[in-house]
């Protein structure tokens, strides 16, 4: 055997005639390089921020890349992602969300598939969409604080919006709906484990509350508590529709909800019960008004066996402690809110036409006279319409309702009785959503959970995945009896 070094090299080499072989050792080339150079940076970030912070970034990063290379899993992941709120303030002093970067990268993937006539802005979603932005934008400049405003505008507000046009020029529901079904699926499921977690005893990233209420992953219990009423009855909707085509389905989805209600008690939050209740309340009447009988039975028999299921494995403690909450629910003065409500309706009076920004209000309350009287780190007027109108005006409210009406439109046109026995798991989604913007709006009432931008990124995936209901639907009627 030779040992000259021309013979070593012929042995290493490819052959002349092989160049997707020159081209993989010209990748590795280039690769080790850039490799040690990673390591030596990853231990460098690692030992200045904590390698678990440098582990969310990279998470972060692998995520958003996914979602990049793959456009049908970006909606489905950032459902995922929205429940699992892993984030970081202090690396790099920027407060990082898995969710936020996916968010980014499916807006990009929308301005791209613009840009190149791919996709393209559906009808009856722009005006609306435009109207909301222009009121963010004339409300920052006419409120008092323009820096900051013009901030939440761009990072907040805008990227939100576009996340609907996202969800509606790109998602195809026959095609995609299934994978954003089990995404939503797996966040409630997920959520309920972490819920269970930290009721036992768990320590979670996060605020701890004193009086055994949690909030999971998010920001506040009333938060958490508006996704799991949000997320159980979208599956519950989908749940009651879809044995007309899927016979098991049905039993499958109990076990997210059986997950959530649970969660939804340990939170302690009466606004997310009143809110789940509306819920149901709406998705019982819907089923009752398209003749699906079948349905309506089976939203009962899945309420009856999630409560004999979860009810028992709350402990008695948590119970009483929520029920005695329940009690006292008319309690008009529970942590300020009506100090802050007069705050809100004041501020509407000084800035009528115009609002004061996105999320602005929070300094101008920390400011009224009445602050000591707050809740202690109260940001918001506590209430979906007061903090709406404030950030966006009354342009940018009339486009909010402008949107929300033609959503429902799409979504009511998506009703069973029309849609076929074919389209179940659509016509399922279209009720469940219905049902998840009742519950929005329940309990924005007395609350406004938005502050939680992984709430407002679900509250607008879900007007944008409606108009993603063709508006007129062309579906042959179930020629089937409505008791069937």
């Amino acid at each position: 055997m030779s040992t000259r070094p021309g013979s070593v090299l012929r042995r290493i080499l490819p052959p002349p005639g092989h160049a997707h072989r020159w081209r993989e050792l010209v990748i590795v080339l280039f690769a080790m390089p850039v490799a040690a150079v990673a390591g030596i940076e990853a231990t460098t970030l690692g030992t200045r921020f904590g390698f678990t912070k440098l582990a969310l970034v990279v998470v972060t990063g692998i995520a958003a890349m996914f979602a990049a290379s793959q456009t049908r899993a970006s909606i489905p992941l950032l459902l995922i992602t929205i429940p699992f709120i892993l984030k970081t303030d202090q690396l790099l002093d920027v407060d990082i969300h898995v969710s936020h970067g996916v968010q980014v990268v499916i807006v990009l993937q929308l301005l791209a598939g613009l840009y190149a006539r791919r996709l393209a802005i559906p009808r009856g979603l722009g005006m609306p969409l435009g109207l909301i932005a222009l009121g963010g934008v004339i409300g920052a400049i006419a409120g008092p604080d323009i820096g900051g405003s013009m901030v939440r505008c761009a990072v907040v507000l805008v990227p939100v919006l576009l996340l609907a046009v996202a969800a509606a020029s790109s998602v195809d529901l026959e095609r995609d709906l299934p994978w954003i079904i089990i995404a939503s699926a797996v966040g409630l499921i997920g959520t309920g484990l972490l819920g269970f977690y930290q009721r036992g005893g768990g320590s979670l990233p996060g605020p701890v509350f004193t009086d055994d209420r949690i909030a999971g992953l998010f920001y506040h219990p009333n938060d958490l508590g508006g996704y799991a009423a949000v997320s159980v009855v979208l599956l519950a909707g989908v749940a009651a529709h879809i044995g007309r085509r899927f016979a098991l389905a049905p039993f499958m989805l109990i076990v997210p909800i059986a997950a959530g209600i649970p969660t939804l008690a340990f939170t302690g939050s009466r606004s997310a019960l009143v809110a789940l209740a509306v819920g149901v309340t709406v998705l019982v009447l819907l089923s009752l008004a398209n003749r699906q009988i079948a349905a309506f039975f089976m939203i009962l028999l899945t309420a009856v066996v999630v409560v004999s299921i979860a009810v028992p494995r709350i402990p008695a403690t948590q119970r009483e402690a929520f029920l005695a909450r329940v009690q006292n629910t008319s309690t008009a003065d529970d942590f300020g809110r009506e100090e802050i409500f007069k705050v809100a309706v004041r501020t509407i009076g000084e800035y009528p036409l115009t609002g004061v920004g996105p999320f602005a209000f929070g300094s101008i309350m920390q400011q009224a006279q009445e602050a000591a009287s707050f809740q202690s780190g109260a940001v918001h007027a506590h209430n979906l319409y007061l903090e709406g109108f404030l950030s966006v005006g009354p342009i940018g409210m009339i486009g909010f309702i402008w949107l929300c009406g033609g959503a429902l439109t799409r979504l009511w046109s998506a009703r069973p009785s029309r849609a076929g026995p074919r389209r179940a798991l659509t016509s399922g989604w279209a009720l469940g959503s219905i049902a998840a913007l009742a519950v929005l709006a329940a309990q924005g009432v007395v609350e406004f959970v938005f502050t939680q931008t992984e709430l407002l990124m679900l509250c607008f995936l879900i007007l944008g995945l409606a108009y993603a209901i063709p508006a007129q639907d062309q579906e042959e009627p179930d020629p089937r009896p409505a008791l069937v």
